[in-house]
């Protein structure tokens, strides 16, 4: 019988490294197809076996989404990131800005989470059946080296690192660069400790300091981590590449969020830093332990994660074949991989985690759904209108915007 490999239409781009690790994993057992935007005539013409999203817009992610259920077609979400509460409750681009909640619920019909502590919260937001432990594809090079250098004891170099979105809001980045200047003024008096500094938007020029990452790519970073003995980050997924190479981690979050990723070490407050900063740089075996066990937690590293994500794949197309073969409904089982039991708690109503949210306050079916179609049926429109916007009318937006723009400056310097 001739072998026929799988078709997966993966959801972001070719350079997308969470896609990259799952594609080398499956080798010719699999057909990989990248598309960041939707398109419906591509499932037409590709037929995929299985929808994989590993980045993108959350609209577009949905649509992807939703095609593929009326295709009978199963889809699998990949953890891209922690899960962070300010993110997940005060990100205006969700719940609490008038969008749809980050997995509250998922979408997709199964989502590989990063380890057993974000697949246990994630089950008690109503997704318990959808939670599967695969890791991190993307963190395997990590998880596979073994040449990478340990941090000295006692220490002298120290990492200061902050999220891609640091803030969401002007209260949270007067907080953000308030600890960062705190801890800048703290660590100019101690000639004795070299800093790194990587930085987002324009925190390096706010600040006067340089970024040290030449490469921003995830070698780049594992290099500059490498260089450090500790790290201070703000609440970041580079936390974890820190944490599995052994460097000892601090968060810093003035805003004292509550937290799903713990750590041993928290900053939330200037009076923190002297403390927190030699114990940093000459940890104790015991919170160094602990620092492991956490990790274990917030990361399934017992194995490769890509093989594990295309081991996940290669069981829902299977139970989809058979299930459609049947007759049956559709309905993938829960725990198609290992992991331990996921316990679920009480869920409030979206209309209770998000009470400023209009959509979520109404309770009739009818409402919602011819809502709905005016909203799609608006987005459509309003995509048509970009499109047919010429390459001059996009030339004189952006000149009249230079001109407020320079007005603007003259006038406060007058």
């Amino acid at each position: 019988m001739e072998f026929i490999p799988l078709k997966i239409l993966a959801v972001g781009g070719e350079d997308d490294p969470q896609a990259e690790a799952v594609r080398k994993a499956a080798g010719e057992k699999a057909q990989f197809f990248f598309l960041k935007e939707f398109d419906a005539e591509v499932f037409s013409k590709i037929k995929p076996d299985l929808v994989l999203i590993t980045s993108g817009v959350l609209h577009e992610e949905m649509r992807f989404i939703e095609e593929a259920r009326h295709q009978n077609i199963p889809s699998l979400a990949l953890q891209d990131g922690i899960l962070e509460w300010r993110c997940q409750y005060e990100n205006p681009l969700f719940g609490s800005g008038g969008g749809p909640p980050q997995h509250q619920p998922v979408m997709a019909d199964k989502i590989g989470c990063l380890g057993h502590q974000s697949a246990r919260q994630m089950a008690a937001w109503g997704n318990a059946a959808k939670v599967e432990v695969t890791g991190m594809p993307r963190l395997d090079r990590i998880l596979q080296s073994q040449t990478w250098r340990p941090p000295a004891r006692p220490g002298k170099t120290l990492l200061v690192m902050t999220a891609q979105k640091p803030w969401f809001d002007d209260k949270q980045r007067n907080l953000v660069l308030q600890s960062l200047r705190d801890l800048k003024e703290f660590l100019s008096s101690k000639p004795e400790i070299q800093v790194l500094w990587r930085l987002t938007r324009d925190i390096p020029g706010i600040l006067g300091v340089e970024n040290h990452e030449t490469d921003k790519g995830q070698a780049g970073l594992i290099r500059l981590i490498e260089s450090a003995d500790a790290v201070i980050t703000t609440p970041s997924t580079a936390a974890i590449e820190s944490m599995m190479l052994s460097r000892p981690v601090a968060f810093l979050d003035y805003t004292n969020s509550p937290r799903f990723f713990p750590a041993v070490w928290q900053i939330s407050a200037k009076s923190h830093l002297s403390t927190a900063v030699a114990d940093l740089l000459n940890p104790g075996a015991a919170k160094m332990a602990y620092q492991n066990d956490i990790l274990n937690d917030v990361l399934q590293n017992t194995e490769p994660s890509a093989s594990r994500v295309f081991d996940l794949i290669l069981k829902m197309v299977e139970e989809f074949r058979d299930q459609l073969r049947k007759r049956q409904s559709v309905a993938l089982p829960p725990a198609m991989l290992d992991s331990t039991p996921i316990f679920v708690s009480y869920l409030p109503l979206l209309a209770a985690l998000y009470p400023g949210h209009q959509i979520f306050s109404e309770a009739n079916p009818t409402r919602l759904q011819s809502r709905l179609a005016a909203a799609v049926k608006e987005n459509e429109m309003l995509k048509r209108r970009l499109r047919s916007r010429s390459l001059g009318y996009w030339m004189e937006l952006l000149g009249n915007y230079w001109v407020r723009e320079f007005r603007s400056k003259r006038g406060n310097e007058a």
